[in-house]
């Protein structure tokens, strides 16, 4: 059974960013580029040092050098709650 949604027919998620509020398409764009850019950052971490620890540090860094450029308030820092 097909779930109703709420939504306007044609509606979008918005997102506030470095640029502004923008629209889930033109994010969609934006997080392609962060994406790149995190595989370009690992790739030149790789060819310098084969035996890379993946620690939390190491993950919130690629964020960052991912996404901070899009969401520079919160990408790349760690959450302060505790789940558990």
């Amino acid at each position: 059974m097909k779930k109703a949604s709420s939504k306007p027919k044609g509606a979008t998620l918005y997102k506030e960013t470095a640029f502004g509020i923008i629209s889930r398409s033109k994010l969609l764009k934006l997080e392609l580029k962060g994406t790149q850019k995190g595989l370009n950052f690992i790739h030149k971490l790789a060819s310098k040092d084969k035996t890379i620890n993946i620690t939390s540090k190491l993950i919130l860094q690629l964020h960052k050098v991912s996404f901070g450029w899009i969401f520079p308030q919160w990408a790349g820092r760690a959450l302060l709650r505790k789940v558990w």
